[in-house]
């Protein structure tokens, strides 16, 4: 499903058979920071978003305003829960400033369409915690940030959408491919 002009939509986990845990990994392009080289200033961010029922909008809306704050980078998994919103981020990131994030996404989730969210912002390293999120981010986040899909990477040639378009097979056919010295001249034809 196509939810955001600035999000790809890279897997989708449907609930399950009670009708939890389903979840969207995103991807959007972000900067690596002050110490990348020239050609690898963008990456790709990789975050998931656990679904309290069915998609909420709202959770989308507020992703891409940190986006355009850039405090989207260190983010790692968002859950909208109850009148709050559950924030993981990676601790490591560098030039992080904590406080700034923090106040950045408080900012950002008071303005959700019509409700103002609590947000709690934690370290990836505490997710499953009972201090933390509801039930259902208990449960389910766990296992999502086990996955090692989440993070940022740098852009290669292999994350162009069409690259295994573009293989030999796929350009020239399962076979050999044949040098044009190797084939025959076509036949001289007259057309009258």
């Amino acid at each position: 499903m196509i939810y955001s002009r600035f999000l790809y939509t890279e897997f989708e986990q449907p609930h399950n058979d009670d009708g939890e845990g389903g979840f969207t990994i995103f991807s959007t392009p972000q900067s690596l920071g002050a110490y990348a080289t020239d050609e690898q200033r963008v990456g790709f961010l990789n975050f998931a978003v656990l679904w309290d029922g069915e998609p909420d909008t709202r959770v989308i809306y507020l992703a891409e305003q940190a986006i355009v704050r850039d405090v989207m980078a260190p983010v790692r998994l968002l859950h909208a829960h109850e009148g709050t919103l559950t924030v993981v981020y990676d601790s490591e990131c560098e030039d992080l400033d904590y406080d700034a994030l923090k106040t950045a996404w408080e900012d950002i989730g008071s303005g959700v369409q019509l409700e103002c969210w609590t947000v709690e912002v934690i370290e990836e390293c505490v997710v499953g915690h009972l201090l933390f999120g509801g039930r259902l981010f208990r449960k389910y986040a766990p296992e999502i940030m086990a996955s090692g899909n989440l993070g940022m990477s740098s852009y290669t040639e292999e994350n162009f959408l069409f690259a295994d378009d573009w293989s030999e097979d796929e350009m020239f056919g399962s076979g050999q491919q044949q040098d044009s010295d190797d084939e025959p001249p076509p036949p001289n034809r007259e057309l009258f």
